[in-house]
């Protein structure tokens, strides 16, 4: 995007919150939350960023832990 023609980068932030039970109870699996950026760097590439983070519940793993990761992509249109 250019404005009074400096070039201005354009960001994008995006969450979601998830639910996850079992079908026949009230029993959980767990939560998760997703938070994504994206970064236009020109007209057909993007970088995207993100962070997610599930968090058991009831039926959660042996260990119980949270399951956490992030990651980093470029995505390129030809």
């Amino acid at each position: 995007m250019k404005v009074s023609g400096v070039k201005v980068a354009v960001h994008v932030l995006n969450a979601a919150y998830h639910i996850f039970n079992a079908d026949q109870s009230s029993d959980s699996f767990g939560n998760e939350l997703d938070v994504t950026v994206i970064h236009k760097l020109a007209d057909n590439v993007k970088l995207v960023g993100g962070y997610s983070i599930f968090m058991p519940g009831k039926l959660k793993a042996e260990d119980g832990s949270n399951g956490t990761f992030a990651y980093l992509m470029t995505i390129v249109n030809f």
